[in-house]
C-alpha cells in the first residue's frame, strides 16, 4: 500500500504507473479529503489504481475550506519548472473540470474572466510592460482568444488608477488568463466523480499513522 499525505497539486495525463502488475490493482492510500487529495484520488483510480481516501472533517473542510477559488498563473518571467507546470495546469483546468462534472453528473462553475492589478508607481508599470511582452509571446497555448492574454490599459472600467506626480497615470495591468472556480461545488464535483469510480471516501476518519506491514 501506497500512503500520500498533503498532495502537491492536480496530476495531469496518463498515469501508466498505476496500471494493474500481475493481475492486481494497486493498492493506494490517500490522505486528506481536499481538492489536491480528492484530485489525486480521482486521477489514480481513472489510472486503474484501488483507492482509499481518508479525511479527518468533511472533504474539502480543512485548508480547501478557506480558498477562494483563484488560479493566478505564476509570473511570465518566471520559467522554471514549478512555474512552467504550474501555467500549464492552469491551461488545462478548464477541460479537468468538464472531465469531473461529466464524470461525477455534478455542475462545476468555472471560467477564465482575468483580472486587473492597479499599478502604483512608474517602475511597476514598466515591469509589467515587460512581463506582458513575455506572456503575449509565450503563452501561445493559454486558450486566450479575442484579446491579449496580458496587457497595459491607461483606464479600466470600474478601477480607480494611481497618479504619479510627475508621470500621470501608472495604469493597470489586465491579465486575461486567471481562472474562478466555486470551491464548494468543485469539492462536491471530485467526491462524486471519485466515488463513481469507485473510491473509498472515509469522512470523520483522522489518519495519525501509516504501517507498513512487509510487502503491503
Amino acid at each position: 500500500t501506497v500512503g500520500l499525505g498533503e498532495p502537491a497539486g492536480f496530476a495531469a495525463g496518463s498515469l501508466s504507473f498505476c496500471r494493474p502488475v500481475a493481475g492486481a490493482a494497486m493498492r493506494v492510500i490517500v490522505v486528506g479529503g481536499g481538492v489536491m487529495g480528492l484530485a489525486c484520488a480521482y486521477r489514480l483510480a481513472r489510472g486503474g489504481a484501488e483507492v482509499t481516501l481518508f479525511e479527518r472533517r468533511a472533504c474539502g473542510a480543512g485548508a480547501t475550506l478557506a480558498s477562494l477559488g483563484a488560479l493566478w498563473p505564476a509570473p511570465p518571467s518566471a520559467r522554471g519548472p514549478l512555474q512552467q507546470l504550474h501555467r500549464q495546469s492552469l491551461w488545462m483546468f478548464g477541460a479537468f473540470v468538464r472531465e469531473i462534472a461529466a464524470t461525477g453528473g455534478v455542475p462545476i462553475a468555472y471560467r477564465r474572466g482575468g483580472h486587473v492589478e492597479v499599478l502604483t508607481s512608474v517602475k511597476a508599470a514598466n515591469r509589467a510592460r515587460e512581463e506582458a511582452v513575455i506572456a503575449c509571446a509565450e503563452w501561445t497555448d493559454a486558450g486566450i482568444i479575442g484579446e491579449p492574454v496580458m496587457q497595459i490599459c491607461e483606464r479600466w472600467p470600474g478601477v480607480a488608477v494611481v497618479e504619479d506626480a510627475a508621470n500621470g497615470g501608472c495604469g493597470v495591468l489586465r491579465c486575461a488568463a486567471t481562472g474562478q472556480v466555486k470551491v464548494a461545488p468543485l469539492v462536491a464535483g471530485l467526491k462524486a466523480a471519485c466515488l463513481t469510480l469507485g473510491v473509498s471516501v472515509n469522512e470523520g476518519i483522522n489518519v495519525a499513522k501509516l504501517r507498513r506491514d512487509g510487502e503491503r
